[in-house]
């Protein structure tokens, strides 16, 4: 797999990104398998999951450098995290990337391969009509949409907990485009209230979101 980014964004915090270009026997020696690991492969009737299941094991695997077996869970929500340790941990994937997030805080990524077509029919199902009119002009219009949604997305996995509605709990602040930086945000829900940074970047045709809460 090419690596395209593995770098420590922030203390305690890193992320790694990879491009899927092997075949899947190659990465099934590249890791080592318990039991609720096979159930879940073998769980996946889709080529193209399977190969992202096994791309974001064998790059977690890389980014904490070990040959040890990681015990990689998920809990109630869908949430993975490590069993055996304290670190935290978010994963995702969209066509040919994958990436890891781990920090010693609670975190969230998303990545998403741009494509306006679906984007202009998604967009109205999770941004509010305040959102919407920051992307009214031609200019960046795909990429901004696409940042708010990449954005909520990082922040649902970060809060963890699902029953999230994305136009009502999650709230982007107005922001101008650049290919790469940080917007503000906040998580607001009964009674949870988080105000975040959400760092991003554009690697090709696709957006990756993060954010860390970095009291937590």
């Amino acid at each position: 797999m090419p690596l395209l980014a593995n770098k420590i964004i922030s203390p305690g915090t890193s992320l790694g990104m990879w491009e899927i270009t092997e075949n899947s026997d190659s990465l099934k020696w590249e890791l080592q398998w318990g039991k609720d690991d096979i159930k879940a492969y073998q769980s996946l009737n889709d080529p193209k999951r399977s190969m992202q299941w096994l791309s974001s094991r064998v790059l977690l695997r890389k980014m904490m450098n070990t040959s040890e077996f990681i015990n990689l869970q998920i809990d109630e929500f869908g949430k993975p995290y490590l069993k055996d340790s304290k670190l935290k941990l978010s994963i995702s994937h969209s066509e040919n990337l994958v990436g890891v997030l781990i920090s010693e805080h609670e975190c969230g990524l998303d990545i998403e391969h741009m494509k306006p077509e679906r984007i202009e029919k998604l967009c109205t199902k999770y941004m509010t009509e305040n959102e919407l009119d920051n992307c009214n002009m031609k200019e960046f219009r795909m990429e901004k949409l696409y940042l708010y949604w990449s954005a909520k997305e990082a922040l649902y996995k970060l809060y963890g907990k699902r029953k999230i509605d994305f136009k009502q709990n999650l709230k982007i602040y107005p922001f101008e485009w650049h290919p790469g930086g940080v917007i503000r945000a906040r998580i607001e829900k009964s009674n949870y209230l988080n105000e975040l940074v959400v760092s991003y970047d554009v690697i090709n045709d696709y957006i990756v979101a993060y954010a860390v809460d970095m009291d937590k």
